[in-house]
């Protein structure tokens, strides 16, 4: 890409695609340089604070407690020219330069996956605008759903690849709760579910990594990410804002053909449940075992829109 430096995404990264960490996105401005004029020494562009309204306008925030912190992003990147569409690599590059703390970047050579809770305010259906995107009643689920988060992808140099509006079950807690906890850094990977036949993302998380283990070989539960289906307790995708890529089972195909690879990781059981170690201990009582992801695609970061 010619628009930013080739390598993995950080936030140490700064230039005219980044935003500057930790000030909440909201207060960069430009080097001083001679009035009227840019540092180039062409005439200055106009005030781009003047376009806010028209950029926006066709935006729609809920009443969710990330509504507020959102729009105020949204209002500062379209006043810096940067168009605020879903289908916009760069302003999802902005958004996790924002997010993502230094240092939790996923690992070079691989897909990088950022689950953005919160992110898909803005991107919103018209019918939502007055209520908790968080919870609503959706495609006749048992409860309420939530429809706010983002799922965005990129590829091993850092470039936008897709992005899609998810759907978490509220009806099934457990869901949130491991994204929550568990889901940040984890390994991804796709599989074929032969029963729904479906291509899905999965995460390694503590609910599977029991059916890997010698000793229980059973897991816990399952939670994947796949097309709008209706399997208890899974993600599924609400929307897509993946260039050129509207089915999610085609989407995933994609990038399995293109990234998908084995690897091996090893595991010994702990107090909190499942430890991943590097190299097998040389303790003879440790229990390890190891998994061996024929398409594993990369990691996942999970990151938080701050409460308005």
């Amino acid at each position: 890409m010619a628009d930013r430096p080739l390598g993995p995404l950080c936030v140490s990264r700064l230039g005219d695609d980044w935003i500057d960490a930790g000030t909440m996105c909201l207060t960069r401005s430009s080097i001083p340089n001679s009035t009227g004029l840019e540092s180039s020494g062409r005439p200055a562009r106009r005030d781009p604070f003047a376009s806010i309204q028209r950029a926006t306008k066709h935006l729609v925030y809920s009443k969710a407690k990330e509504a507020k912190w959102k729009r105020q992003f949204d209002e500062t990147m379209a006043a810096t020219g940067i168009q605020i569409d879903a289908t916009s690599g760069l302003y999802w590059r902005s958004l996790l330069g924002c997010l993502v703390p230094p240092g939790s970047c996923p690992e070079a050579g691989n897909l990088q996956f950022f689950l953005v809770r919160g992110g898909y305010e803005g991107f919103l259906s018209q019918h939502l605008k007055h209520v908790d995107a968080n919870r609503v009643a959706w495609e006749s689920r048992s409860g309420t759903t939530d429809i706010n988060d983002a799922l965005v992808v990129l590829d091993t140099d850092g470039n936008y690849v897709g992005a899609f509006q998810l759907a978490v079950p509220n009806y099934y807690p457990r869901t949130a709760q491991m994204v929550a906890s568990d889901w940040n850094g984890r390994a991804v990977f796709s599989y074929y579910n032969r029963t729904y036949s479906y291509f899905g993302l999965a995460v390694l998380d503590q609910g599977k990594l029991p059916l890997y283990d010698p000793m229980i070989k059973k897991y816990r539960y399952w939670i994947d990410i796949h097309h709008k289906l209706g399997t208890l307790g899974c993600i599924e995708i609400a929307g897509s804002a993946s260039p050129n890529e509207s089915n999610f089972d085609s989407f995933v195909a994609k990038i399995t053909k293109r990234f998908g690879h084995s690897q091996e990781e090893t595991f010994v059981p702990d107090k909190s449940g499942y430890s991943e170690v590097e190299f097998v201990p040389t303790d003879a009582g440790a229990r390890t075992f190891s998994v061996n992801m024929n398409s594993y695609l990369g990691r996942i970061v999970v990151v938080d829109i701050p409460a308005g």
